[in-house]
């Protein structure tokens, strides 16, 4: 197998290991705690630009909050020079931010600096509530970001 491996638990699920890799992706073993039974669960890793550019496309049209997972490891591993597949994963990630009930279920308190910075960055293109409480949150952490940021973020919160 490569050297990623998925989440150690996601949505209710909690990985056992790997089962097998293809051209396509690999598959891993994961119990359904709910259910306590085992389910396989495949996970498309094509270096193929293209490919990735479909995935997130696909994902932007179907809100849920499983999907930032993925979107924001491919968003991290997307090179820089690539300012087109960044392009569609950001938009990718802004439409799945959309929707409030997306943020209500996120685990925000557990992302790392650099999920948290990602997903800031798209925050800032969603005019919802949520989004701009996110936002509000996220530049209380950043050195001398303070009146600044809140000058590009103060209308997307409705006043109180």
């Amino acid at each position: 197998m490569s050297g990623w491996a998925p989440p150690a638990e996601f949505e209710g699920f909690r990985r056992l290991g790997p089962l097998a890799k293809g051209g396509m992706g690999e598959v891993w073993l994961f119990e359904e705690m709910d259910l306590s039974r085992s389910v396989a669960v495949k996970f498309i890793a094509d270096p193929d630009a293209d490919v990735r550019r479909t995935a997130a496309l696909v994902l932007s049209r179907h809100p849920a909050p499983e999907a930032l997972r993925p979107l924001l490891e491919l968003r991290h591993a997307v090179p820089k020079e690539d300012t087109h597949l960044l392009h569609v994963v950001r938009m990718a990630l802004r439409d799945q931010l959309r929707a409030d009930a997306t943020w209500a279920a996120l685990p925000l308190g557990q992302w790392t600096e650099r999920d948290a910075r990602a997903v800031a960055d798209v925050a800032l293109g969603v005019p919802s509530a949520p989004a701009g409480a996110y936002l509000l949150q996220h530049i209380r952490h950043v050195p001398g970001g303070g009146p600044r940021l809140v000058d590009c973020v103060h209308h997307i919160v409705p006043p109180d």
